[in-house]
């Protein structure tokens, strides 16, 4: 009789050998050897606004671009202004808004590095709603949370952007 943990075992590694025999990789690899390593040519810059909220937001937005993307130095500069706005939405019967948007919009050039030339222009946005506490800590809490939501969503629109650029783009 034939041990059935052998035979999905047998089947396991049949499926393993069709995938790697069809040029399979996976996504998020860290290998540099497909044909996507557009992103490695990208140097980003934030730019400073002075205003702590917003270049906090900026702050978490280049750091999600970065572990995606890495932090080398390209021939691409992605220079990225951020907008960061809060609207109050609910209010209690204390006059205190209770419900909050947080929105943060990422305008973007993709620039040349030897010619300084813009390559691509645009913005990016995302918002996160979010409830507030009546502690001032639990606000602080909260609304920090929204902020870094919002910058990985807002990083990862942008990445979208950029690698339909660099798609339509010949090499």
């Amino acid at each position: 009789m034939i041990n059935p943990y052998r035979i999905q075992t047998l089947i396991c590694l049949f499926m393993l050998t069709a995938l790697s025999a069809c040029g399979f990789s996976p996504v998020h690899s860290s290998s540099s050897t497909g044909p996507n390593t557009a992103f490695q040519n990208i140097t980003i810059e934030t730019v400073e606004t002075g205003n702590p909220a917003v270049d906090e937001s900026g702050f978490f937005l280049k750091q999600r671009l970065r572990d995606r993307v890495g932090a080398g130095q390209g021939s691409h500069i992605l220079r990225i202004t951020p907008e960061l706005n809060r609207a109050q939405l609910g209010f209690s019967g204390d006059d205190i808004a209770s419900r909050n948007d947080l929105s943060l919009t990422a305008n973007y050039e993709l620039v040349d590095a030897a010619s300084g030339d813009i390559l691509d222009a645009g913005s990016v946005r995302s918002t996160s709603s979010f409830g507030t506490p009546v502690d001032a800590f639990g606000r602080q809490a909260a609304q920090d949370n929204a902020t870094r939501t919002i910058a990985q969503e807002t990083a990862d629109r942008l990445l979208a952007r950029l690698a339909r650029f660099y798609a339509s783009t010949p090499n």
